[in-house]
């Protein structure tokens, strides 16, 4: 894994499948037969042919799961997932230090000095040469003087796909991602954000970091006034963090260290985060309405890898507008409506 970089790292996409250590609404069971058939109808159309077209394999896959997750759905799992060739399914514990790289290390090779992780729910999908494209990144990154003990590597190009099936767009809508924080600067999603670290020094994984603060954990970046009191406490708490660590983010380190935050080169859609009736963010689904435009074919998801009899069989399983959808996506409607008044 080590030699096609050009130093040495290992990358790990890491997906939460399913697993109970992770905040859901009150009530929503993740282990209910029918909520994970649902979810692994979405993982068959969206992350899954995510993974397995990549364009470089250079990466191992490691699936978080619950202790419990019934056997008949593991077996479905590790035979969905085991095309990769590096593939893993990780059993969540509470005891389990997912901010680190530690759980990480048994799914990197012994000479890995810094190791690659990246976010990636298990409901959203990354671009072709996601992968390839980072990589080359870091490698020019190596070659321009080395790499760093951290960094974050984030998606500047970004979009969102309303999974509303209708007649007129029978494969749903498409809308830039564009969600800014209270400074009006533009924050990255949280798939595709990867965090580069030097393990023996920075012992981080991706995990560890909220998407929408990233821009905020450089020591040389102002934390705007209208930033909530917890997001500025969290803020807070990862700096000093880093600077036991010995990571800085001055004008006196080297070039790399100077901004924690670097973007993916590139300008074509780099992730592709997908809404849908059963995403616990859904009110993500009524965001942004007057910029969406309709899916026009595989056309407009080139970048993609995307399982269209996948997205059929899901659009048919569960069809977005019988009489009770229609009713809670009335009620969600006027309650979004409210929260942006």
């Amino acid at each position: 894994m080590t030699g096609k970089h050009g130093s040495l790292f290992s990358h790990i996409v890491i997906t939460r499948f399913s697993y109970r250590g992770f905040r859901m609404p009150r009530g929503h069971d993740v282990l209910d037969p029918a909520v994970l058939a649902r979810r692994f109808a979405v993982f068959e159309a969206t992350c899954l042919p995510s993974m397995l077209g990549q364009s470089s394999n250079d990466f191992s896959w490691v699936l978080l799961v619950d202790e419990m997750l019934p056997p008949e759905f593991r077996a479905r799992l590790e035979e969905l997932v085991s095309a990769h060739g590096k593939a893993f399914l990780h059993t969540y514990s509470k005891d389990l230090r997912l901010g680190t790289v530690d759980w990480l290390l048994p799914y990197t090779s012994q000479r890995t000095e810094h190791i690659l992780s990246t976010q990636l729910d298990d409901d959203d999908i990354l671009c072709t040469d996601f992968v390839a494209r980072s990589h080359a990144y870091l490698t020019g990154l190596q070659a321009r003087g080395g790499l760093p003990r951290l960094l974050f590597l984030a998606c500047r190009n970004a979009l969102q796909w309303d999974m509303l099936f209708t007649r007129r767009a029978p494969l749903g809508y498409l809308k830039p991602w564009a969600a800014r924080g209270p400074d009006g600067h533009y924050y990255p999603p949280s798939t595709g954000l990867s965090v580069l670290s030097k393990h023996s020094e920075a012992n981080f994984s991706a995990q560890r970091f909220q998407h929408h603060l990233v821009r905020f954990y450089s020591t040389s970046a102002a934390i705007p006034a209208g930033l909530h009191e917890s997001s500025i406490k969290t803020v807070e708490k990862v700096r000093a963090e880093l600077k036991m660590c010995g990571v800085r983010s001055d004008r006196g380190t080297v070039e790399a260290e100077e901004n924690l935050l670097h973007w993916l080169p590139g300008e074509a859609p780099q992730a592709l985060i997908v809404n849908h009736g059963a995403n616990r963010e859904i009110l993500r689904l009524f965001n942004k309405h007057r910029q969406r435009v309709k899916i026009d074919g595989l056309t407009s998801l080139s970048e993609f890898p995307i399982d269209l009899s996948a997205v059929t069989r899901y659009r048919q399983m569960y069809p977005p507008w019988s009489d009770l959808t229609r009713k809670l996506r009335h009620a969600i409607w006027r309650m979004s409506w409210r929260l942006r008044s």
